[in-house]
């Protein structure tokens, strides 16, 4: 990619710290797994040589998810970026290749999206033209809509759309589960050390946060997954 570039693409890690994402999602031993997941996606990022921004809960502002990850945008743009290409650390199979195409996609004047297989994304690539806060306040966060409805709304701008290779983000334990069944073959290191962090923390379960295990209600916080609630044995 151009040096010119790089000055003015930046990446957003929209991903809170692990010790808050066991309030959300609490996974017995899951402090490790969640730790795990961020440092490989920070890992991932480093490789891209782009500039990279860390927004946990700690940098967030905002009373709803929405208005979270907006203001992160904005606050990233503000510092005088025009490219921005947003993750969690929720999709553990994500290349810094695949990173840095949509990137070069973003500089080339498109709106890059990555889909995940529960119907949410895992990557947005976006340049500043293209940002109405307004609008993206306004967008159904976590639901199922969300896709549809911010590729109708960058259509409007008369900008394409470019979708990656849809992958898996891992937001509950059957997705967890789903992951390392479809991918404990492909020799990935993340997938590798969650089985190992798995096998070593014994019988892995989401549990209640008094520590009785049982259901769990699971809520999201990711990007742009749904959200959904629901019980899980």
């Amino acid at each position: 990619m151009p040096r010119t570039a790089l000055h003015r693409t930046a990446i957003l890690v929209f991903a809170h710290s692990s010790q808050e994402e066991m309030k959300h999602k609490p996974l017995r031993n899951g402090a490790v797994i969640f730790e795990a997941l961020s440092q490989h996606t920070l890992k991932t990022v480093k490789k891209t040589n782009l500039p990279y921004f860390h927004f946990t809960e700690k940098e967030q502002q905002g009373a709803c998810f929405g208005e979270r990850f907006v203001h992160a945008i904005a606050s990233v743009f503000n510092m005088g970026f025009t490219q921005l290409i947003t993750i969690g650390n929720d999709a553990p199979l994500l290349r810094a290749s695949d990173i840095v195409r949509a990137a070069r996609q973003v500089e080339e004047g498109h709106f890059v999206l990555g889909p995940s297989k529960d119907g949410g994304f895992y990557l947005m690539g976006l340049q500043k033209s293209c940002f109405n806060a307004h609008n993206f306040l306004a967008l159904p966060w976590q639901t199922k809509a969300v896709s549809t409805q911010i590729t109708a709304l960058i259509a409007e701008t008369k900008t394409t759309v470019v979708r990656l290779r849809p992958l898996l983000d891992v937001d509950r334990w059957d997705d967890l589960k789903r992951l390392i069944r479809e991918a404990a073959s492909s020799g990935a290191s993340i997938v590798q050390l969650l089985i190992s962090l798995l096998h070593t923390s014994g019988k892995a379960m989401f549990h209640r946060p008094q520590g009785k295990d049982t259901i769990f209600f699971n809520r999201y916080y990711n990007k742009g997954s749904p959200r959904q609630e629901r019980a899980f044995l």
